[in-house]
């Protein structure tokens, strides 16, 4: 496998990845807003509050690994670029 043909499938392994972080993140993100909905409400538990702290922290963590990740396939087309010519 030449240079060429191992960045294409990093290239397709790092979108893959991408968009399975970003299904990650939307259910996240719809969980919070209901936990949020609750507790605006007055419905909950405060065993519901270190849940909604906890969602947070993973919420910027699954965000800073997606950019991460579009870094790192903004680098693996350039490289991609860079063997074509």
């Amino acid at each position: 496998m030449g240079k060429k043909e191992y960045l294409q499938k990093s290239f397709d392994r790092t979108e893959r990845v991408i968009k399975f972080y970003q299904a990650l993140l939307l259910a996240l993100i719809s969980g919070l807003v209901w936990i949020i909905y609750a507790v605006i409400e007055n419905k909950v538990d405060t065993k519901v509050y270190v849940l909604l702290g906890v969602g947070i922290v993973i919420f910027f963590i699954l965000i800073f690994k997606v950019k991460t990740l579009e870094y790192k396939e903004d680098e693996i087309l350039e490289e991609l670029e860079k063997t074509k010519d």
